[in-house]
């Protein structure tokens, strides 16, 4: 067996390996993930991005194409025509105009010369500019549909926001001459009224780089390489779709603050991640470290004892002196046994404590693994927004912690050390106690523990932790009895008496013989395996039960075995001891 120096020693470096591996792979691991991160927000930010420029694209076409066909269907009044080649424009003609720059929500619909000059107009916008007028027929000259973008400068009404958009059609007589042009004005900022709502910049350029259309006042009517001194302008992400029949541009841009937001928690949780693997693996590390400690107190303890025994066995053979000198050495004996019983009890209970590490290590893992998903499904869901199920998730990360911290209070009550004194106990609480603290093995054997008989307002004389000691004992060697048995059980039962309690531990094993049944409560006598036990725990449950003032005993039961502890009953006012 390696001495504590050595213990200690290999303890070190098994931790700096772990230290080490848990660091190399993190920075692995890391690189990766914030990759990974970044690459995904980028196609999110850009689909989500497309999805807008889709939609703007749309609603920008459907503006187009309802005015793009109002100048035809105003061609085709008979009013216009005579209006046209008639005399001129009379009430009528204006009042059709104004209407249907009404209804459809033009800014001007007019009538204009074939050489562009105004005829008569809703409200005369066309008067402004007459080289615009101009450009507008000599496309209808050539029989096409004129376009384009009209900018007002200071000059304009107060109604017009500064830019506009034109179409013109041409009317002609039945021998093909044109008689005049159609002209509908309408205002190009009602779909920045939409794109105001939306946080992304969005905005139209034309073939020549100049901004028609923008969410952002002071992009409007620019040229794009004035983005360029934009701090949002200058992110890495610009979706871009290309409107053909206006020879125009719709670009919306994504901030790509979110992709290094991404990075950096993809980061973090693996750093977390990294700390929680270390931390384990440090804490198996040091669960080792502490059982193997345990096992040379226990064997220098054992050592101890027996020495003890063979000193005062020894002195007992040789020593022949008188009543008094007797009495004294028989109450020195009686204390230190006492003293002894004591330390077998508590390591008793650690050494049980470190036989059921394995399987509390695995208790403990499944909520630990469990609280770690809900956490990261719950940055997730915080991302989104979605609050009411991050709620959820931590409710069960609470109700996890919860679970772990009932575990730990069980077993930090079975460690301590017992008082000699004893009083009236619950008998519900020492067994409730007893079986928590052996919840795991009973999980990790899937036995069936099954209670019967009046538990509920029972109390007994004993000590509660000396007493649960007792109980942990005898349901443990049940478990140990049916560990061959396909479907394990055990059964409790507790029959209250005016003056007595009997409380029976039934396995369903293979029973005792005739030669254990004489030897089972002897000290060292064990059917166990070697160093599966030392022998004692029976005896010191027998002794602990004695002291109580009540009985233990033991018999078949056809099939398997049943441990009987009888103990004089109490009062439910009387304190409580340990």
């Amino acid at each position: 067996m390696h001495s504590g120096a050595a213990l200690l020693r290999r303890h070190r470096r098994t931790l700096m390996l772990i230290v080490a591996v848990t660091g190399l792979a993190a920075l692995g691991l890391g690189a990766f993930a914030t990759a990974w991160a970044g690459n995904a927000k980028r196609a999110e930010l850009r689909t989500a991005a497309g999805e807008i420029v889709a939609v703007q694209a749309q609603a920008l076409d459907g503006l187009m194409e309802k005015f793009r066909l109002l100048p035809n269907l105003v061609a085709r009044y008979a009013l216009v025509s005579e209006t046209l080649t008639g005399p001129g424009p009379t009430e009528a003609t204006g009042r059709l105009l104004q209407q249907v720059a009404a209804l459809s929500g033009a800014l001007d619909v007019a009538l204009l010369e074939p050489d562009g000059s105004l005829l008569v107009g809703a409200r005369n916008l066309f008067a402004g500019n007459i080289s615009a007028n101009q450009g507008l027929a000599n496309v209808v000259a050539q029989g096409r549909l004129a376009r384009g973008v009209r900018q007002f400068g200071e000059w304009g009404p107060a109604y017009v926001r500064g830019r506009a958009y034109v179409f013109a059609h041409g009317v002609r007589a039945e021998n093909g001459d044109l008689t005049g042009i159609v002209a509908v004005m309408f205002d190009l900022s009602v779909l920045e009224q939409v794109w105001s709502l939306s946080t992304n910049p969005v905005y139209v350029a034309d073939a020549v780089g100049t901004i028609l259309l923008s969410n952002q006042t002071e992009w409007r009517m620019q040229r794009i390489e004035t983005l360029q001194a934009s701090p949002f302008a200058s992110g890495e992400i610009d979706v871009a779709r290309t409107l053909p029949q206006l020879g125009w541009t719709l670009h919306v841009l994504a901030d790509s603050a979110p992709i290094a937001e991404a990075r950096t928690q993809a980061g973090l949780a693996v750093a977390i991640l990294a700390v929680v693997v270390a931390a384990g693996l440090i804490g198996l590390a040091n669960r080792q470290l502490a059982q193997q400690q345990r096992q040379r107190r226990d064997r220098a303890t054992a050592l101890r004892l027996e020495r003890l025994v063979r000193d005062r066995t020894s002195d007992l053979t040789r020593t022949n002196q008188a009543l008094e000198v007797e009495v004294t050495h028989h109450k020195k004996t009686e204390a230190v046994l006492r003293q002894t019983q004591t330390e077998l009890i508590q390591t008793g209970k650690l050494a049980a404590l470190g036989q059921m590490s394995t399987a509390l290590s695995h208790e403990y893992s499944q909520p630990l693994a469990a609280a770690k998903s809900y956490a990261d499904n719950a940055i997730q869901l915080l991302d989104r927004g979605r609050t009411d199920e991050v709620k959820q998730n931590l409710t069960l990360i609470s109700q996890l912690t919860d679970r772990m911290a009932s575990i730990s209070r069980h077993l930090r009550n079975f460690a301590r050390k017992p008082n000699i004194a004893f009083g009236s106990v619950p008998l519900a609480t020492v067994i409730d106690d007893a079986l928590a603290v052996l919840f795991a093995r009973i999980h990790e054997t899937s036995a069936e523990i099954e209670i019967t008989g009046a538990l509920e307002g029972v109390w007994v004389r004993a000590g509660q932790v000396r007493l649960q000691q007792v109980m942990v004992n005898l349901v443990a060697n049940a478990l140990d009895a049916s560990r061959d048995i396909r479907h394990p059980s055990v059964e409790i039962t507790v029959e209250a008496e005016a003056d007595t309690v009997r409380i029976s531990v039934r396995d369903f094993g293979h029973g005792l013989s005739e030669q254990v049944l004489e030897q089972i409560f002897d000290p060292f006598f064990t059917t166990k395996k070697p160093g599966e036990g030392l022998g004692l725990g029976l005896s010191i449950s027998y002794n602990i039960v004695k002291d109580f003032g009540g009985s233990l005993s033991a018999a078949n039961a056809e099939p398997g075995a049943v441990f009987t502890v009888s103990l004089q009953r109490g009062e439910p006012a009387a304190q409580a001891a340990e």
